[in-house]
């Protein structure tokens, strides 16, 4: 019997056995004879598998299905047909070595025609839930919500998976609309909740004069003429107040998308607050000091150490991450060579167990912080306590922020990220 074998990543805390968008999913294995075809793109070969997805039986609608597992390789282009050969021969001949290898962490694949530097060259998916037949979209998608549910989950064009997900705040530029330039927000004007918990937490005060900016416009852009780029600005020890305080006990996802206001520079302060006694979630302090630090505090009030971690490293199986990022934020920011997108997203979660994760805009895990349930040191337990937003060192812009009252689990944060940074993306 010969198989197949496909390793994305080294398992890590943050693996899963089963994924729609293939976040998560290290290592697969299959036996060969469970290959129903493959296909070709430019660069790629899809091996389709069936029976190998993760359910027996499921009663859907006529118009859903569960999509059959599949593993999509990069191979050089013009090379694609070589390949499937190869593997076609692999499975029909009497050689010893059973099983084929497509391995990203050793750079190792069996075919030669594979490309295995890099684990966007290898991604693995197995599906959990149906798709539309008819447009390959996830079925919890509002847009098929004739077929799964009736309730909308759509807000400011990012969809969230289910209605339970939904955030209880989220502060987006359609709360915006109708402000100018430079429009003072918080006490001259509120900024509306679009989350389910509605105006009870809408931002109704401010300390010093956060402003309307353009968030593609206040990073180099400079262009303008809709709501869809509307952002709040802050300078050094501004926030914004909630009108009622937010308290989180046990699982939250938050997120944040953040313009930077000048080229490569460095972050510092909150994005979200408990009046004025700490950080709750945000960088490390002034400027120069530790980049590359992400702090959270559920100890508000406290001179106790707040539970921090740096991104730029790989411990615990996260992916090294810069904070500020030389790939988004480029130093010739200004000139016609830009190549990046200088728009930060960053999606915090709070799983049952206590533990922490932080995702950037790639949906990449970049920081881990283990369950620390002891008061004094880092503590990952207690209540998420917030009333502000932005504050401390921060001065940059935030074009929308919110916080989910549950773990959205590996997958589904992982595509909030992409979806938020593909909305909010720097765009010439």
């Amino acid at each position: 019997m010969k198989f197949f074998l496909f390793r994305r990543e080294a398992v890590t805390p943050f693996s899963t056995a089963k994924s729609n968008t293939g976040d998560g999913l290290s290592v697969f294995g299959v036996p060969a004879e469970n290959l129903s075809h493959m296909t070709a793109e430019r660069g790629k070969v899809n091996f389709i598998f069936k029976d190998a997805g993760v359910y027996e039986h499921s009663n859907l609608t006529s118009r859903e299905a569960i999509e059959r597992t599949k593993v999509a390789v990069a191979c050089e282009e013009g090379q694609e047909f070589e390949f499937m050969r190869n593997v076609m021969e692999f499975i029909g001949s009497d050689s010893k070595k059973n099983v084929m290898v497509f391995d990203t962490v050793s750079g190792f694949s069996t075919i030669s025609q594979a490309k295995v530097s890099d684990k966007t060259e290898v991604s693995a998916v197995v599906p959990d839930l149906p798709v539309i037949m008819s447009t390959q979209a996830i079925s919890n998608d509002p847009a098929s919500s004739d077929l799964t549910q009736t309730t909308t989950t759509t807000i400011a064009d990012i969809t969230f998976p289910a209605p339970s997900l939904m955030p209880i705040i989220d502060y987006n530029e359609a709360g915006l609309a109708g402000l100018s330039l430079t429009d003072q927000v918080g006490a001259a004007n509120t900024w509306a909740n679009a989350g389910t918990g509605g105006a009870t937490y809408n931002i109704t005060n401010d300390t010093g004069t956060p402003d309307v900016q353009r968030d593609n416009g206040i990073m180099g852009n400079g262009s303008g003429g809709s709501n869809s780029d509307l952002a709040v600005q802050f300078a050094t020890s501004e926030d914004l107040h909630l009108a009622n305080t937010l308290e989180v006990e046990g699982a939250y996802t938050a997120y944040a998308v953040v313009g930077t206001t000048g080229p490569y520079s460095v972050f510092g302060g909150s994005l979200f607050a408990h009046n004025s006694l700490g950080t709750n979630i945000g960088f490390s302090g002034a400027l120069g000091e530790s980049p590359d630090e992400f702090y959270v505090n559920h100890a508000i009030g406290s001179s106790y150490p707040q539970a921090f971690v740096n991104t730029n490293n790989t411990a615990s199986g996260t992916v090294s991450y810069r904070i500020p990022d030389p790939l988004l934020d480029r130093p010739d920011v200004n000139t016609s060579s830009f190549e990046g997108q200088q728009t930060y997203v960053f999606v915090l979660r709070r799983d049952k167990e206590n533990n922490l994760y932080l995702h950037n805009h790639l949906g990449d895990i970049v920081g881990f912080i283990p369950k620390q349930e002891e008061v004094g040191i880092g503590r990952t337990s207690g209540i998420l306590s917030v009333n502000r937003i932005g504050g401390g060192a921060f001065r940059h812009n935030i074009a929308r922020v919110g916080i989910i009252t549950e773990d959205m689990g590996t997958v589904f944060a992982a595509k909030l990220a992409r979806d938020l940074f593909e909305k909010y993306k720097f765009s010439v």
